[in-house]
Protein backbone atom coordinates (compact mmCIF):
# COMPACT_ATOMS: atom_id res chain seq x y z
CA UNK A 1 0.00 0.00 0.00
CA UNK A 2 1.44 3.51 -1.20
CA UNK A 3 2.03 6.42 1.51
CA UNK A 4 -0.99 8.06 -0.40
CA UNK A 5 -3.29 5.37 1.04
CA UNK A 6 -2.03 5.25 4.56
CA UNK A 7 -2.44 9.17 4.89
CA UNK A 8 -5.89 9.47 3.52
CA UNK A 9 -4.62 11.83 1.25
CA UNK A 10 -4.28 12.35 -2.54
CA UNK A 11 -0.18 12.42 -3.18
CA UNK A 12 1.30 15.22 -5.06
CA UNK A 13 2.97 15.23 -8.24
CA UNK A 14 6.44 16.23 -7.79
CA UNK A 15 6.48 18.27 -10.40
CA UNK A 16 3.24 20.46 -9.62
CA UNK A 17 3.26 23.34 -11.87
CA UNK A 18 1.08 24.94 -8.94
CA UNK A 19 4.23 24.99 -6.91
CA UNK A 20 6.05 27.16 -9.29
CA UNK A 21 3.04 29.58 -9.93
CA UNK A 22 2.79 30.12 -5.89
CA UNK A 23 6.58 30.58 -5.63
CA UNK A 24 6.37 33.51 -8.90
CA UNK A 25 3.38 34.89 -7.44
CA UNK A 26 5.14 35.47 -3.92
CA UNK A 27 8.36 36.93 -5.55
CA UNK A 28 5.89 39.07 -7.56
CA UNK A 29 3.89 40.38 -4.63
CA UNK A 30 7.01 40.64 -2.75
CA UNK A 31 8.65 43.08 -5.53
CA UNK A 32 5.10 44.83 -5.89
CA UNK A 33 5.26 45.60 -2.27
CA UNK A 34 8.82 46.72 -2.03
CA UNK A 35 8.10 49.16 -5.07
CA UNK A 36 5.09 50.75 -3.91
CA UNK A 37 6.73 51.18 -0.29
CA UNK A 38 9.47 53.40 -2.32
CA UNK A 39 7.16 54.84 -4.66
CA UNK A 40 5.44 56.29 -1.18
CA UNK A 41 8.41 57.21 0.67
CA UNK A 42 9.37 58.99 -2.77
CA UNK A 43 6.33 60.30 -3.83
CA UNK A 44 4.65 63.35 -3.16
CA UNK A 45 1.77 63.30 -0.58
CA UNK A 46 -1.74 63.59 -1.18
CA UNK A 47 -1.43 62.50 -5.19
CA UNK A 48 -2.56 60.09 -7.71
CA UNK A 49 1.00 58.67 -7.06
CA UNK A 50 0.59 58.15 -3.32
CA UNK A 51 -3.06 56.19 -3.88
CA UNK A 52 -1.82 54.08 -6.86
CA UNK A 53 1.28 53.07 -4.65
CA UNK A 54 -1.27 52.14 -1.77
CA UNK A 55 -3.20 50.00 -4.51
CA UNK A 56 0.01 48.31 -5.04
CA UNK A 57 0.66 47.80 -1.66
CA UNK A 58 -2.39 45.85 -1.15
CA UNK A 59 -2.61 44.06 -4.09
CA UNK A 60 1.26 42.97 -3.35
CA UNK A 61 -0.11 41.88 -0.10
CA UNK A 62 -2.89 40.13 -1.32
CA UNK A 63 -0.43 38.09 -4.00
CA UNK A 64 2.03 36.69 -1.14
CA UNK A 65 -0.74 35.80 1.20
CA UNK A 66 -2.70 34.16 -1.99
CA UNK A 67 0.88 32.10 -2.44
CA UNK A 68 0.86 31.19 0.78
CA UNK A 69 4.22 33.11 1.93
CA UNK A 70 2.35 34.76 4.82
CA UNK A 71 0.03 32.26 5.90
CA UNK A 72 -2.46 33.73 8.25
CA UNK A 73 -3.45 31.25 11.43
CA UNK A 74 -7.01 30.24 11.13
CA UNK A 75 -9.30 29.84 13.95
CA UNK A 76 -8.38 25.96 14.62
CA UNK A 77 -4.44 27.22 15.22
CA UNK A 78 -5.59 30.64 17.67
CA UNK A 79 -7.82 27.75 19.68
CA UNK A 80 -4.45 25.72 20.17
CA UNK A 81 -2.19 29.11 20.47
CA UNK A 82 -4.77 30.20 22.90
CA UNK A 83 -4.50 26.50 24.94
CA UNK A 84 -0.38 26.66 25.00
CA UNK A 85 -0.03 29.74 26.54
CA UNK A 86 -3.21 29.49 29.07
CA UNK A 87 -0.98 26.18 30.16
CA UNK A 88 2.22 28.11 30.40
CA UNK A 89 0.64 30.46 32.57
CA UNK A 90 -1.39 28.00 34.90
CA UNK A 91 2.18 26.20 35.29
CA UNK A 92 3.75 29.58 36.21
CA UNK A 93 1.22 30.50 38.55
CA UNK A 94 1.58 26.79 40.40
CA UNK A 95 5.15 27.11 40.30
CA UNK A 96 5.09 30.56 42.13
CA UNK A 97 2.93 29.25 44.12
CA UNK A 98 4.50 26.81 45.62
CA UNK A 99 7.30 28.39 46.07
CA UNK A 100 5.43 31.42 48.33
CA UNK A 101 4.05 28.41 50.06
CA UNK A 102 7.13 27.17 50.85
CA UNK A 103 8.92 30.15 51.49
CA UNK A 104 6.15 31.18 54.45
CA UNK A 105 6.45 27.34 56.26
CA UNK A 106 9.92 27.58 56.54
CA UNK A 107 11.29 28.21 59.50
CA UNK A 108 12.54 31.21 60.30
CA UNK A 109 16.70 31.01 60.93
CA UNK A 110 17.86 31.26 64.14
CA UNK A 111 20.65 31.87 65.99
CA UNK A 112 22.87 33.58 68.14
CA UNK A 113 24.16 36.49 65.68
CA UNK A 114 26.11 40.06 66.78
CA UNK A 115 22.87 42.14 65.92
CA UNK A 116 20.57 40.22 67.77
CA UNK A 117 23.18 40.14 71.03
CA UNK A 118 23.20 43.98 70.64
CA UNK A 119 19.68 44.31 70.82
CA UNK A 120 18.89 41.93 73.92
CA UNK A 121 21.45 43.99 75.56
CA UNK A 122 19.48 47.31 75.15
CA UNK A 123 16.42 46.48 75.65
CA UNK A 124 17.95 44.45 78.82
CA UNK A 125 18.99 47.85 80.07
CA UNK A 126 16.47 50.00 79.16
CA UNK A 127 14.02 47.30 81.01
CA UNK A 128 15.69 47.99 84.46
CA UNK A 129 14.45 51.43 86.27
CA UNK A 130 17.63 51.15 88.16
CA UNK A 131 19.99 52.10 84.96
CA UNK A 132 18.08 55.18 84.58
CA UNK A 133 19.41 56.68 88.06
CA UNK A 134 22.96 57.07 86.83
CA UNK A 135 22.19 58.64 83.95
CA UNK A 136 19.98 60.99 85.87
CA UNK A 137 22.56 61.90 88.01
CA UNK A 138 25.06 62.59 85.11
CA UNK A 139 22.58 65.32 83.57
CA UNK A 140 21.35 66.53 87.01
CA UNK A 141 25.02 66.57 88.37
CA UNK A 142 26.73 68.37 85.39
CA UNK A 143 23.80 70.95 84.88
CA UNK A 144 23.78 71.82 88.36
CA UNK A 145 27.55 72.44 88.93
CA UNK A 146 27.30 74.79 85.76
CA UNK A 147 24.72 76.95 86.91
CA UNK A 148 25.94 76.85 90.46
CA UNK A 149 29.57 78.02 89.90
CA UNK A 150 28.04 80.55 86.83
CA UNK A 151 26.06 81.77 89.47
CA UNK A 152 28.50 82.28 92.24
CA UNK A 153 30.97 83.70 90.46
CA UNK A 154 31.10 87.62 89.38
CA UNK A 155 32.42 89.22 86.25
CA UNK A 156 36.00 91.02 87.19
CA UNK A 157 35.77 94.71 85.92
CA UNK A 158 37.62 93.88 82.49
CA UNK A 159 34.95 90.81 82.04
CA UNK A 160 37.75 88.46 81.64
CA UNK A 161 40.46 86.65 83.93
CA UNK A 162 39.39 86.78 87.39
CA UNK A 163 41.11 84.61 89.78
CA UNK A 164 42.35 82.32 86.98
CA UNK A 165 38.24 81.39 86.59
CA UNK A 166 38.11 80.65 82.36
CA UNK A 167 34.45 80.22 81.06
CA UNK A 168 35.40 78.43 78.35
CA UNK A 169 35.88 75.01 80.42
CA UNK A 170 34.97 76.19 84.18
CA UNK A 171 31.43 75.99 83.03
CA UNK A 172 32.01 72.17 82.62
CA UNK A 173 33.56 71.48 86.02
CA UNK A 174 30.76 69.53 86.45
CA UNK A 175 32.00 66.47 84.45
CA UNK A 176 35.19 66.15 86.79
CA UNK A 177 32.66 65.09 89.34
CA UNK A 178 31.42 61.94 87.18
CA UNK A 179 33.97 59.32 87.04
CA UNK A 180 32.23 57.09 89.52
CA UNK A 181 28.90 57.46 88.43
CA UNK A 182 30.30 56.61 85.18
CA UNK A 183 32.17 54.04 85.94
CA UNK A 184 29.69 52.28 88.56
CA UNK A 185 27.14 52.38 85.55
CA UNK A 186 29.78 50.30 83.43
CA UNK A 187 30.49 48.19 85.70
CA UNK A 188 26.98 47.25 86.53
CA UNK A 189 26.20 46.33 83.29
CA UNK A 190 28.24 43.30 83.33
CA UNK A 191 28.78 42.37 87.22
CA UNK A 192 25.48 42.66 87.92
CA UNK A 193 24.90 39.45 85.22
CA UNK A 194 27.54 37.91 87.15
CA UNK A 195 25.98 38.16 90.23
CA UNK A 196 22.37 37.13 89.56
CA UNK A 197 23.88 33.92 86.94
CA UNK A 198 22.13 36.24 83.65
CA UNK A 199 25.44 36.08 82.24
CA UNK A 200 25.21 31.88 82.66
CA UNK A 201 22.73 32.03 80.52
CA UNK A 202 23.81 34.40 78.40
CA UNK A 203 26.81 32.58 77.47
CA UNK A 204 24.67 28.93 76.73
CA UNK A 205 22.74 31.41 74.22
CA UNK A 206 25.50 32.78 72.53
CA UNK A 207 28.28 29.97 72.88
CA UNK A 208 30.97 32.48 70.82
CA UNK A 209 31.29 35.04 74.12
CA UNK A 210 32.94 37.71 71.90
CA UNK A 211 29.50 38.76 71.16
CA UNK A 212 28.00 39.35 74.61
CA UNK A 213 31.13 41.26 75.17
CA UNK A 214 30.69 43.57 72.29
CA UNK A 215 27.12 43.38 72.54
CA UNK A 216 27.79 44.93 76.18
CA UNK A 217 30.46 47.54 75.20
CA UNK A 218 28.11 49.15 72.32
CA UNK A 219 25.59 49.60 74.93
CA UNK A 220 27.35 51.40 77.54
CA UNK A 221 28.42 53.81 74.32
CA UNK A 222 25.41 54.38 73.19
CA UNK A 223 24.28 55.04 76.68
CA UNK A 224 26.89 57.42 77.71
CA UNK A 225 26.87 59.30 74.20
CA UNK A 226 23.20 60.12 74.55
CA UNK A 227 23.75 61.31 78.56
CA UNK A 228 26.75 63.62 77.05
CA UNK A 229 24.66 65.32 74.32
CA UNK A 230 22.10 65.56 76.42
CA UNK A 231 23.65 67.35 79.77
CA UNK A 232 26.81 68.91 77.95
CA UNK A 233 24.64 71.41 75.54
CA UNK A 234 22.52 71.87 78.94
CA UNK A 235 25.29 72.75 80.84
CA UNK A 236 26.71 75.39 78.15
CA UNK A 237 23.76 77.08 77.58
CA UNK A 238 23.20 77.72 81.40
CA UNK A 239 26.23 78.17 82.54
CA UNK A 240 27.09 81.07 79.73
CA UNK A 241 23.49 82.34 80.34
CA UNK A 242 24.37 83.28 84.15
CA UNK A 243 27.62 84.02 83.36
CA UNK A 244 26.15 87.01 80.42
CA UNK A 245 24.26 87.47 84.05
CA UNK A 246 26.54 88.00 86.23
CA UNK A 247 28.40 90.40 83.27
CA UNK A 248 30.88 88.13 81.77
CA UNK A 249 31.59 88.74 78.60
CA UNK A 250 31.22 85.66 76.92
CA UNK A 251 28.78 84.45 73.82
CA UNK A 252 27.09 81.18 73.39
CA UNK A 253 28.93 81.47 70.20
CA UNK A 254 32.20 81.12 71.73
CA UNK A 255 34.16 78.15 70.19
CA UNK A 256 35.55 77.45 73.81
CA UNK A 257 33.17 76.10 75.95
CA UNK A 258 31.87 73.84 73.11
CA UNK A 259 35.50 72.83 72.35
CA UNK A 260 35.93 71.47 75.68
CA UNK A 261 32.07 69.77 75.84
CA UNK A 262 33.76 67.98 72.93
CA UNK A 263 36.42 66.63 74.95
CA UNK A 264 34.40 66.29 77.91
CA UNK A 265 32.11 63.82 75.91
CA UNK A 266 35.19 61.42 74.88
CA UNK A 267 36.27 61.28 78.63
CA UNK A 268 32.72 60.27 80.09
CA UNK A 269 32.42 57.19 77.11
CA UNK A 270 35.96 56.36 78.07
CA UNK A 271 35.51 56.93 81.51
CA UNK A 272 31.92 53.95 81.13
CA UNK A 273 34.49 52.02 79.13
CA UNK A 274 36.70 51.44 82.05
CA UNK A 275 34.27 50.83 84.11
CA UNK A 276 33.02 48.25 82.18
CA UNK A 277 36.38 46.92 81.77
CA UNK A 278 36.64 46.78 85.60
CA UNK A 279 33.61 44.69 85.53
CA UNK A 280 34.47 42.42 83.11
CA UNK A 281 37.89 41.66 84.56
CA UNK A 282 37.14 41.36 88.56
CA UNK A 283 33.38 40.13 88.18
CA UNK A 284 32.55 41.74 91.20
CA UNK A 285 30.51 44.68 91.70
CA UNK A 286 32.56 45.80 94.66
CA UNK A 287 35.59 45.19 94.11
CA UNK A 288 35.41 46.87 90.76
CA UNK A 289 33.70 49.85 92.15
CA UNK A 290 36.75 49.99 94.34
CA UNK A 291 39.22 49.51 92.01
CA UNK A 292 37.21 52.20 90.23
CA UNK A 293 37.73 55.11 92.91
CA UNK A 294 41.08 53.90 93.71
CA UNK A 295 41.84 54.90 90.05
CA UNK A 296 40.08 58.07 90.06
CA UNK A 297 40.33 59.52 93.51
CA UNK A 298 42.86 57.85 96.08
CA UNK A 299 45.99 57.24 93.24
CA UNK A 300 45.67 61.22 92.41
CA UNK A 301 45.79 62.60 96.08
CA UNK A 302 48.64 59.35 97.11
CA UNK A 303 50.56 61.00 93.84
CA UNK A 304 50.36 64.52 95.17
CA UNK A 305 52.14 63.27 98.87
CA UNK A 306 55.12 61.88 97.60
CA UNK A 307 57.73 63.92 95.93
CA UNK A 308 57.68 65.95 93.35
CA UNK A 309 61.04 65.47 91.60
CA UNK A 310 60.24 61.46 91.05
CA UNK A 311 56.17 62.22 90.47
CA UNK A 312 56.11 64.38 87.68
CA UNK A 313 57.99 61.96 85.39
CA UNK A 314 55.19 59.45 85.50
CA UNK A 315 52.10 61.24 87.17
CA UNK A 316 51.00 63.43 83.97
CA UNK A 317 50.03 59.75 82.17
CA UNK A 318 47.83 57.81 85.08
CA UNK A 319 44.53 57.50 84.11
CA UNK A 320 42.91 60.63 86.30
CA UNK A 321 45.31 63.02 84.82
CA UNK A 322 45.31 61.83 81.68
CA UNK A 323 41.84 62.11 81.37
CA UNK A 324 41.28 65.78 83.79
CA UNK A 325 44.11 67.00 80.91
CA UNK A 326 42.19 65.81 77.90
CA UNK A 327 39.03 67.91 78.59
CA UNK A 328 40.89 70.87 79.46
CA UNK A 329 40.92 70.91 83.39
CA UNK A 330 44.04 69.48 84.59
CA UNK A 331 44.90 68.97 88.11
CA UNK A 332 48.70 69.32 89.14
CA UNK A 333 51.30 67.68 87.06
CA UNK A 334 49.42 67.43 83.82
CA UNK A 335 50.36 66.37 79.99
CA UNK A 336 50.15 69.64 77.77
CA UNK A 337 48.12 68.77 74.69
CA UNK A 338 44.74 67.14 74.54
CA UNK A 339 45.41 65.20 71.79
CA UNK A 340 48.04 63.63 73.80
CA UNK A 341 46.13 63.33 76.92
CA UNK A 342 43.69 61.48 74.36
CA UNK A 343 45.89 59.00 73.30
CA UNK A 344 47.29 58.17 76.92
CA UNK A 345 43.61 58.11 78.23
CA UNK A 346 42.27 55.98 75.19
CA UNK A 347 45.68 53.81 75.46
CA UNK A 348 44.72 53.16 79.11
CA UNK A 349 40.79 52.52 78.18
CA UNK A 350 42.29 49.58 75.65
CA UNK A 351 44.91 47.83 77.80
CA UNK A 352 42.22 47.45 80.42
CA UNK A 353 39.55 46.17 77.60
CA UNK A 354 42.31 44.19 76.48
CA UNK A 355 42.58 42.33 79.81
CA UNK A 356 38.98 41.89 80.56
CA UNK A 357 38.39 40.77 76.97
CA UNK A 358 41.09 38.03 77.53
CA UNK A 359 39.83 36.57 81.08
CA UNK A 360 36.17 37.00 79.49
CA UNK A 361 37.29 34.69 76.99
CA UNK A 362 39.41 31.58 79.18
CA UNK A 363 37.55 31.66 82.05
CA UNK A 364 34.41 30.38 83.02
CA UNK A 365 31.63 32.23 84.45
Amino acid sequence: MSASGLSGLPAEPSGDPSRSGNRILGWYGAALVSAATVLLAAGPRASAWSAYALLCEVIGVGAVLRAGVLRVPGPTRLAGLRARVGASAHRLRTALAAAAQMRSSAAPRLGPTQARATRAECTKFLSLRSNGVAPLLIVVVVVGSAFQIAATTQAPPDGWGYLGFNPGIDVLLGVGLCPLALGVLGVLVISADYATGVMRSALTVTPRRMPVLWAKLVAVVAVVTVVALVAIPAAVFVGVGELRVRGWTIELADPRPWTTGCWAAMYMVLVAVIGLSLGALLRGTAAAISALVAMFYVVPIMIFLLPGSGTRWFAPYLPAAAGEAMWGHPLGWHIGSRAVALGVFSAWSGLLFGAATVRFLRQDV
